[in-house]
Order: structure tokens, then C-alpha cells, then sequence
């Protein structure tokens, strides 16, 4: 299987598509054992690798509208641990480009490709080359072109492929404004003399430095932090394993901490869509302000230790400014 796909990668570059298409999703390749849609850029513009990224479901496909439409930025912490993908890239080695194969999920580390991974990254490949010649040859079925549409390739038995534009068509998942909240503990909190205190940040750190390898397969240490913005205090931080919903769990630690604390912030910032419609409900039933700022400042430094080795440094709690009664 490993010597397939390396033929196709080899039949890939003999092509070199990258110098007639552009850094876009191109065309949509169809799992031939799962049913799952990925969607295929070529890539190779602006200095980068020579290659094809496909982007596996929803997930990857939105992550590659964010990314273009700037919402990501291209960093390690917002790229390659949230990014759902297979990859072939074209690296130089000498006066040769050698070609690499790496699998991407979310919060893991970059890995080999296993058998179904394998299998459809050669089909996409195959499809390629197929996109790519009848871009060239300016087939009519490359002209036709829908909004929201892909040119989708189906695997047809024994061998070969088919395809047509289909729509881009997924079932909406629940935003984290649609999940229950914990009632019983905000009308507690609601009830308590509780003081009022600066701007809090929520967030998610990756530390890069350090690799977890528990499992069939090794993640980048995450932790779901709650600190204070002035001081950098922290109020709660945890680490996460790659499959617990960050929000969810920055849910429970801002009520365990308003709770603990009797304070409560005068605002609370994210620096992510996903975390502040997950948030909201929550803050919405404590009367605090949400707010989005792209960059956290008592995070970055907190994350900026954490690669440093220092692990994570406490500073005094803050102390109230002013009774909450005089903010509402």
C-alpha cells in the first residue's frame, strides 16, 4: 500500500499542478471505505512546499475557510493542533524534492499515515491528476463551476472513478449557545455576595515542549486556563486530554472559580469564536461582559513559561475593586 502511494505522489509531481492551480480547494475526494468527503488543495504558491493538503469532513473544510478568510492565524497553537488533514509536501534534499506524507488531528502530533490514510491519500492523488488534465484541457465538466459546490470524485469498483459538482452540504452541529448550562449552579452563584473584580482571560495553552505519550498515539500537552488579565494570576488551569471539549470545561471552571473566590470579572476575553458562544450563556447568566481580543496577554505569558520549562508561576490573587451591587 506504502508503494502505491508513493507511485501516485511520484505521478503527482511528474504533473507539477502547482504551477497551474492555485493554493485553493480544488476539487472534494470521497473516503473509498468510510463515505467521508475531503477536500484537496494543491499546494505550492507563495514559497511554499510543493504538495496536496486534503481537509477530512467538516471539520477540516472550515478550518481551511478560516484559515483563508484570516480568522486563524497561521501559528503553530492555531494551525498544526487544530488542523484535520492528510499531507503529502515535496521537501528539498539536495537537488531533489523528497516526498513526505503526515496525517493531522486535532491536538495530536503530526503522524505516519495508517492503512486507511493510505489508501485514501492514493485516491486523491489519482483524482488529482485527473483534476489537473482536465483543467488543462479546459473539459467542460472543469468549466462548469457552482457556489458552494466542489468537483467531488466517488471511487467506482473494481477500479477507477467517477465525478460530478456536488454541494457542500453538512448537517449544522450545536454550537456551545445550544448546550445546556448548569443552572442550579449559576442561580447559586447569583445568590452569593460576591466582589467585583478586573478583567479575567479564558483560554486553551499548547505546550509544544511537552509531548504526552499515553495511547495509540502522542498529543501536545493542552491546558484550559482561567488567569487574571492585570496580574496573570491563575485561577485554574488543568490539562486537557485531546478529546474533551475545551469549552465546555472552561464552562465549569469559570463557575467553580466565582464560586471559590466570591469575585467575579468585570469582563471576561476569549480570542476564539468557539470559545465565546460557549462562554456566553454562562456570562449571560452572571451579568458579566464578554469580549473577544485576538491576543490574551496573561495567557501568552503564561504559555510563554511553560516553553520556557518553568512550569506554571502563580502570582498573589487580586484583590476585589468594588461590590458587584454597584455594577448591576
Amino acid at each position: 500500500m506504502q508503494q502505491k502511494l508513493l507511485e501516485a505522489a511520484l505521478r503527482f509531481q511528474k504533473q507539477e499542478p502547482w504551477l497551474a492551480i492555485e493554493d485553493y480547494v480544488a476539487f472534494a475526494v470521497k473516503d473509498p471505505n468510510s463515505d467521508e468527503l475531503g477536500y484537496a488543495a494543491i499546494l505550492g504558491h507563495g514559497g511554499k512546499p510543493p504538495g496536496l493538503t486534503l481537509y477530512r469532513g467538516q471539520e477540516g473544510i472550515e478550518f481551511f475557510q478560516q484559515l483563508e478568510d484570516g480568522e486563524i492565524a497561521p501559528d503553530f497553537d492555531d494551525e498544526i493542533v487544530t488542523e484535520n488533514s492528510l499531507r503529502l509536501e515535496f521537501l528539498a534534499s539536495g537537488k531533489n524534492l523528497t516526498p513526505s506524507f503526515r496525517a493531522f488531528l486535532p491536538n495530536y502530533v503530526p503522524a505516519t499515515l495508517d492503512a486507511p490514510e493510505t489508501e485514501w491519500l492514493t485516491f486523491a492523488l489519482d483524482c488529482a491528476c485527473d483534476y489537473v488534465a482536465a483543467m488543462r484541457a479546459d473539459s467542460e465538466l472543469a468549466k462548469e463551476r457552482y457556489y458552494d459546490a466542489y468537483l467531488t470524485y466517488f471511487g467506482r469498483k473494481p477500479t477507477g472513478f467517477d465525478a460530478q459538482w456536488t454541494a457542500v452540504d453538512y448537517p449544522l452541529a450545536p454550537v456551545g449557545s445550544d448546550l445546556p448550562v448548569n443552572e442550579l449552579a449559576l442561580r447559586k452563584l447569583q445568590s452569593l455576595p460576591v466582589s467585583n473584580d478586573g478583567a479575567w482571560e479564558a483560554g486553551v495553552i499548547y505546550n509544544r515542549a511537552e509531548i504526552v505519550t499515553e495511547g495509540a498515539r502522542p498529543w501536545y500537552r493542552r491546558m484550559a486556563v482561567i488567569a487574571h488579565k492585570q496580574t496573570g494570576h491563575i485561577f485554574k488551569a488543568e490539562s486537557l486530554h485531546p478529546d474533551r471539549d475545551a469549552g465546555l470545561t472552561l464552562r465549569e471552571f469559570l463557575l467553580e472559580v466565582v464560586e471559590k473566590t466570591k469575585l467575579i470579572p468585570l469582563e471576561l476575553h476569549v480570542s476564539t469564536d468557539t470559545l465565546w458562544e460557549t462562554l456566553k450563556p454562562v456570562t449571560d447568566g452572571l451579568q458579566l461582559r464578554l469580549r473577544m481580543k485576538r491576543f490574551l496577554p496573561a495567557l501568552a505569558e503564561i504559555r510563554e513559561g511553560l516553553l520556557a520549562g518553568k512550569g506554571l508561576i502563580e502570582s498573589p490573587t487580586p484583590e476585589p475593586l468594588r461590590p458587584i451591587s454597584e455594577l448591576h
